[in-house]
């Protein structure tokens, strides 16, 4: 068993913040249930408009997220911290949808916002899959969307307003 250091807890609040952060800018109103979640869940928050269970991940394991998604049969959103390829500090996100009775994740995805505050899950440009799928963050669901950007510097430019508003303490706009 692992005992948490400090420095384990201050990188689970940081990612804790910015889930925080990302449900508060959508809108979005977790509850804690435990009593209602599977126990891989347990710990996490529910949230009943989207019918989604948000996860600020330091290292949760996939494998464990599916058993409780596929007993719950809904959405999960996992979000983590990490790094560019340049160094600078990014977040990165698996979704994880239950249909039809089977789980589908999509992994390797950054969040992207519009000029107007839009979030959307897009493939991450440095991942295996750069022309993945895209998905719009609404405020009772996250859908299939169409690539929300025209060329890499509109991704570029999104990513960091992204980036500014949910890892800053004090968000900022960024054109």
């Amino acid at each position: 068993m692992k005992y948490p250091t400090p420095a384990d807890r201050a990188k689970l609040a940081r990612i804790e913040a910015c889930a925080e952060r990302l449900a508060e800018h959508l809108a979005w109103k977790p509850i804690a249930r435990p009593e209602l979640l599977p126990p891989p869940l347990r710990s996490y928050r529910y949230e009943p408009s989207a019918d989604l269970i948000l996860i600020p991940s330091v290292d949760e394991r996939i494998p464990r997220v599916l058993a409780g998604i596929r007993s719950l049969r809904c959405t999960a959103l996992m979000v983590e911290c990490g790094s560019r390829t340049d160094g600078r500090a990014t977040l990165y996100c698996v979704l994880i949808c239950c249909v039809r009775g089977r789980e589908y994740t999509h992994a390797e995805l950054r969040l992207w916002a519009s000029e107007t505050g839009d979030l959307f899950l897009v493939a991450d440009p440095d991942g295996t899959e750069p022309d993945g799928a895209s998905y719009a963050l609404r405020r009772c669901r996250i859908e299939p969307a169409d690539v929300p950007f025209a060329n890499a510097r509109d991704l570029e430019r999104g990513l960091a307003r992204a980036e500014a508003l949910l890892l800053t303490e004090r968000p900022q706009a960024v054109r």
